[in-house]
């Protein structure tokens, strides 16, 4: 689900009885990217948090998974929990704005606000700090909270992934409004995305919109036909009409 959809009350009702009875083999994920068809989420708050205490209060297990692996490190050097402090004090609509933003801007305005903040990622560049992923665009922290859900009994559990976005089409759409009705990309957005998440494509395979398809001795080949002969082959494959 969205964030923006658990304002439905058909998404909120029903929490309670799934808390009472410890359905612990439910598992709601809310793609929390604050952002709604008209606008931010909560534009003067934190759906987040909202959302967290909505399911916590109704007898259910919150994972919150928010952060990537990439900011590991910077909280590992922030002995005064200075990124927290930040964190808190800044409102889903001015995260709206960092995500539609540059490394630089969010240099600027997110991180040089405090002395402190500004040390931990001195050794970062412009660059490295646009790269910084949100926790629900890491498959690591992604794998560890869907982890966490499966092996969590007694209640249901609900994982509150934040993202961006448009995630990856930078100012093209990344963070705005726009990334809902957006239907193609230019070719520089095209070739922008590629080089952001170092896909192998050429810039003719690019400008062509050619599709990318591993070697056959890939790695994730080799995984995708092993997960599909242990789910009994391919459907075109079986006969599925016996006499």
């Amino acid at each position: 689900m969205g964030d923006g959809e658990m304002d439905e009350p058909e998404a909120l009702a029903g929490l309670s009885l799934a808390g009472r009875e410890r359905l612990d083999n439910l598992i709601f994920v809310v793609n929390c990217n604050l952002q709604r068809l008209d606008g931010p989420v909560r534009g003067n708050g934190s759906i987040i948090q909202e959302l967290e205490g909505l399911f916590a209060g109704a007898g259910w297990y919150v994972i919150k998974l928010l952060w990537g692996s990439d900011w590991d490190p910077l909280f590992a050097r922030d002995h005064d929990s200075v990124i927290l402090r930040r964190l808190h004090e800044t409102v889903d609509g001015e995260l709206q704005q960092y995500a539609a933003t540059d490394g630089r801007f969010n240099r600027e305005h997110f991180f040089n606000k405090y002395p402190e903040l500004q040390a931990i990622v001195a050794h970062l560049s412009d660059e490295d700090i646009d790269k910084l992923k949100r926790g629900g665009h890491d498959p690591v922290k992604i794998y560890a909270a869907y982890h966490a859900a499966v092996n969590h009994s007694g209640q249901p559990t609900v994982i509150l992934a934040q993202t961006k976005k448009g995630y990856g089409m930078g100012h093209w759409g990344q963070g705005k409004m726009g990334a809902h009705q957006q239907k193609k990309l230019e070719t520089d957005a095209l070739l922008a995305f590629r080089d952001r998440f170092e896909l192998p494509l050429s810039d003719a395979d690019v400008t062509g919109l050619r599709f990318y398809r591993p070697a056959a001795d890939t790695p994730e080949l080799r995984y995708l036909h092993a997960r599909r002969q242990a789910l009994g082959g391919y459907l075109p494959g079986l006969s599925l009409i016996h006499n």
